[in-house]
């Protein structure tokens, strides 16, 4: 059973769901979104980087999703709407967490950049007529 809404992004709404949380892809999100997170997440989590472990990917009322773990913690929006005065704070808990992550080497990653430079081939709102993808 769905908890209540944590929080709504382009892609998907995270729930609670139990002891843990459970991220909906919005309708029509095709499943390999949700098994490449997984993956991810497996990967980062391999790194020895802070993240949610997948317990399940699969269908929930006929949108992919993800059951995960909880982080542990407040959530920093609650924490800022309640209290404002601690903003700097939060800001430099967040910070943290961004330079930890970004000082991890991670090669098992896959990279980004080709896996964009492909979505941008694909896309008919960037074509020009008679014009090509430098390569």
């Amino acid at each position: 059973m769905l908890g209540r809404l944590l929080g709504t992004g382009k892609q998907a709404e995270v729930y609670e769901y139990g002891e843990g949380v459970l991220k909906l892809y919005r309708a029509g999100a095709p499943k390999s979104s949700a098994f490449r997170e997984a993956a991810t997440l497996a990967l980062v989590e391999g790194c020895g980087l802070p993240a949610p472990i997948v317990h399940e990917a699969r269908l929930y009322d006929g949108r992919w999703g993800l059951a995960m773990t909880k982080a542990a913690g407040p959530c920093f929006g609650e924490v800022l709407t309640r209290e404002p005065e601690l903003a700097p704070a939060c800001l430099e808990a967040m910070v943290r967490l961004q330079r930890q992550i970004h000082a991890q080497p991670a090669p098992a990653l896959p990279g980004l950049k080709a896996r964009l430079a492909c979505n941008i081939e694909r896309t008919s709102l960037l074509r020009l007529a008679g014009a090509t993808m430098p390569a």
